[in-house]
């Protein structure tokens, strides 16, 4: 480790970067894949949301008929 220093410290701070970014990453996911998962019917609930092609926004307020459609 002496005689190759920079290649040493480069592979033990990769070794030490990569789970230390990837635990919280893992957390963050589960949170987020199982926040509803309490509903009974938790496998059918869906986020529909709108995209605006020109600006990039999303816009979550989506019309009624969309929704009415959705219950069908």
């Amino acid at each position: 480790m002496r005689k190759y220093r920079t290649p040493s410290l480069s592979g033990i701070f990769g070794l030490a970067f990569g789970p230390a970014c990837s635990v919280p990453a893992l957390y963050w996911m589960r949170y987020k894949t199982s926040y509803d998962s309490f509903y009974p019917d938790a496998g059918h609930i869906y986020r529909i949301y709108a995209v605006d092609k020109q600006s990039g926004k999303v816009n979550e307020l989506i019309p009624g008929i969309v929704e009415k459609k959705m219950h069908e």
